[in-house]
């Protein structure tokens, strides 16, 4: 995305020069070329043609990419979310599952005292 923002910046000073450029061919008054400024004229508008053409490119080359870079922050983000959901579901089944060993131990220890004391 940098190297199409690099490349939008010179494709548009490239623009401005261009019709700089094509803005001297003409005569002081701005209606008329320049006597033998013809070819030029006519290479400058198939030029600018051509800049323009390619700056829309770019330009829909980076909104693409933009809304893909959204949709992978998307997924990634709710993937993450989701990871750690299950690992702390995982960790509190662990603490779960651990106490009731603990009970269940605490639980025979007292039968087995009980029935011993009889």
């Amino acid at each position: 995305m940098r190297n199409n923002g690099r490349r939008r910046r010179r494709l548009r000073l490239r623009l401005k020069d261009l019709k700089e450029h094509d803005s001297t061919l003409f005569q002081s008054s701005g209606l008329a070329l320049k006597q033998g400024e013809k070819f030029f004229h006519s290479l400058d508008v198939k030029q600018i043609k051509c800049v323009e053409a390619k700056l829309t490119k770019v330009g829909q080359d980076m909104e693409s990419l933009e809304n893909k870079k959204r949709s992978y922050d998307r997924a990634y983000i709710k993937q993450h979310v989701t990871d750690n959901r299950r690992r702390k579901k995982e960790s509190q089944m662990k603490e779960r599952g651990s106490r009731l060993k603990t009970t269940f131990n605490e639980f025979n220890e007292f039968m087995e005292s009980t029935l011993e004391t009889r």
